[in-house]
Parts: C-alpha cells; sequence; structure tokens
C-alpha cells in the first residue's frame, strides 16, 4: 500500500540501503535519503503503514557511528534544512506515531538495551571492551557514546571503571526491550519466522512502532511473559518476571533443569539448536563435563514421554543455553 494521500510517490532503489538521491534543493544543496526495505511488511501494514514509511537519514559519522532512527514521512510537504519545499523532514526520534512520547535517539535506545542486557543475563561487570564486541564497534566509539549517555543521566560510568544503568537509563532500556521481544513472538506467532529469524526484524522494527501498536500485539498473544528464546517481556509498568536459571555451561554433572532461555545474537547457533533438536521448555541432564575437551555430554528430552537423546555440546553452546534446575 501506498503513502498517505498527497504523498509522493516512493520508488525503492534495487539494492537495500542504496542512496536515493532527491531534486536540487535552493541554496545549491542536495538532499539524498537512504531508504531501506522492510522484509515484515505484512507487520507494517496492519499498522497501516507501507514500507516506504521506512526511511534511514543521511548523517555525518560521528564518535558513536551512524543513526539508523527512521521516522514516517508526513503526507504534506514540509521545509527541510535546505528551506525547499519537499526535502521531507527525517528526525532521529520516533516522534510522529499515535501519539507516542518522544524516545531517545536509535542509537541511545541500543546502547541501553545492550548494557541492559550485558547485566541481565550476569556474565560480570559490563565493560567497553564487552559493548564494544557485542555492538561491534570500536572501543573508542562506544567511550564517546558512554559520555553522551552520562550527560543525558541515563548511565553511571567512571574512567576504567564498569558500565551501569540509572533508573532512568533502566526505564528506557525496558521500554525498547518490551518493543523487542514482542516484536520477536508476533513474528514467530503470527507471521511464521523461525526463532534465528527475528532478532534482525526486531533490531530494526523495535525504532519505528508505536506503543500502542505494541500494546496491541501483546493483547492479540495473550500478553506473553517471554519471547521465543526464553527472554523475559517487561511490562507496560517496566516489571520483569524472571525465572531463577543457571548456564548450563556451569552446571554441575547429575543437575537436571529445563531449558528456559537462549542468547539470540547468533543465528548460526540458534540454526545448529534447531537442527540437533535442542529448544526451550525440554529437558536436559548434565551426564559428565569434559573441561579438557571443551565440551559436555548431556541427556536431552522433548517431554515426559520422551526418551533420552544423548548429544555433545561445546562450550560457546553450553554458554548460551540457561537451565532452571529442578528442585528435587
Amino acid at each position: 500500500m501506498g503513502g498517505r494521500e498527497g504523498a509522493p510517490p516512493t520508488e525503492f532503489p534495487a539494492r537495500m540501503g542504496e542512496v536515493a538521491p532527491r531534486e536540487p534543493a535552493a541554496h545549491g544543496c542536495t538532499r539524498y535519503d537512504r531508504l531501506i526495505r522492510v522484509t515484515a511488511k505484512d507487520l507494517l501494514t496492519t499498522h497501516g503503514m507501507g514500507p516506504e514509511a521506512i526511511r534511514i537519514p543521511e548523517e555525518e559519522p560521528t564518535a558513536r557511528g551512524p543513526s539508523f532512527a527512521a521516522d514516517r514521512v508526513r503526507g504534506r510537504g514540509r521545509r527541510g534544512r535546505c528551506g525547499n519545499r519537499g526535502a521531507w523532514v527525517v528526525r532521529d526520534t520516533v516522534t510522529s506515531m499515535n501519539n507516542t512520547p518522544t524516545r531517545p535517539s536509535t542509537s541511545v535506545e541500543d546502547y541501553v538495551k545492550v548494557i541492559y542486557d550485558l547485566q541481565e543475563r550476569g556474565t560480570g561487570p559490563v565493560t567497553i571492551s564487552g559493548m564494544a564486541e557485542r555492538l561491534s564497534v570500536s572501543n573508542s566509539s562506544v567511550s564517546g557514546m558512554l559520555r553522551k549517555l552520562g550527560e543525558l543521566g541515563l548511565v553511571d560510568h567512571r574512567r576504567y571503571g564498569s558500565v551501569r544503568l540509572t533508573e532512568e537509563g533502566t526505564k528506557a532500556a525496558l521500554s525498547v526491550l518490551r518493543r523487542h521481544r514482542l516484536l520477536e513472538t508476533y513474528l514467530v506467532a503470527a507471521l511464521g519466522y523461525s526463532w534465528d529469524e527475528v532478532h534482525d526484524e526486531a533490531e530494526i522494527l523495535e525504532h519505528v512502532v508505536s506503543d500502542k501498536f505494541v500494546d496491541r500485539i501483546a493483547s492479540y498473544l495473550g500478553d506473553p511473559v517471554v519471547d521465543p528464546h526464553g527472554d523475559p517481556i517487561p511490562t507496560t509498568d517496566g516489571r520483569v518476571v524472571e525465572r531463577p536459571s543457571v548456564l548450563l555451561s556451569e552446571a554441575d554433572e547429575g543437575v537436571e533443569g529445563t531449558i528456559v532461555r537462549v542468547n539470540d545474537t547468533d543465528p548460526d547457533l540458534l540454526r545448529y539448536l534447531a537442527d540437533i533438536e535442542i529448544g526451550i521448555g525440554m529437558t536436559v541432564r548434565v551426564v559428565e563435563r569434559q573441561p579438557f575437551a571443551g565440551s559436555l555430554r548431556i541427556a536431552v528430552r522433548a517431554d515426559a514421554d520422551a526418551r533420552d537423546r544423548d548429544r555433545s555440546l561445546g562450550l560457546v553452546a553450553a554458554e548460551a543455553l540457561w537451565i532452571a534446575p529442578d528442585e528435587s
């Protein structure tokens, strides 16, 4: 479907991320808009939007890297930075959708989300190097962004120290995580995505959907408390229901429990786990730890009536799985 009545037609470039020049503006400057395709077109159509609604602005490179926020293009011409009517305004916040309150920029949301996720998984203090690895950016880029987040009152960080979110930073992180995890759940439940496909889609969509739309998704799905990877979904008021769990890689021999969570950042790992039939809700027992071989021998069964299946897991896979140990 197209944009609103009166909006100029939009033609997508042949390749994702290709830059489409606009008409030369007054004062000799030309506007460029970067357009992206959104694979989950059905999701946007449900919200009354066509794929042309998603735009990424060209920006000067900064210490925090390029911004990936997109805002809906309004259905009428507005004066852009070059002063010409028809230079459509694109902002680094999402403010125009159904009275959604002003949100932080996409880059700010991405950083606080990563900090919260690293804190939540309890794998140790959050460090600049750990964030850089997770975000695939340089340490200097992370340092520059942390200074900005500190000025915004979202993080508490001292030089050479660990990184922690403030109360306001935690609220911002929970808001974007709610959108992200509900979108992942919707893509699996309603659009038939597999669990290894949804993370990257949600990374894009979480910044452009309104809170009203996300609440409708939650209602449609029956207000789920976890996403397809077992990650807890924050409520609208910022509460998170968590289940006590331990990393499978740290479980002792003989420990048995239910797989309740898996790291969703590596699609290849998720596909591997699916191939060897290991997933959320299955029962697993540690048969033997093989520290010098860097692996675990485990027994897995899909339900109480199923037979155990022997599997050998490397530490990379074992460190991506959380289990809730049986209380017996």
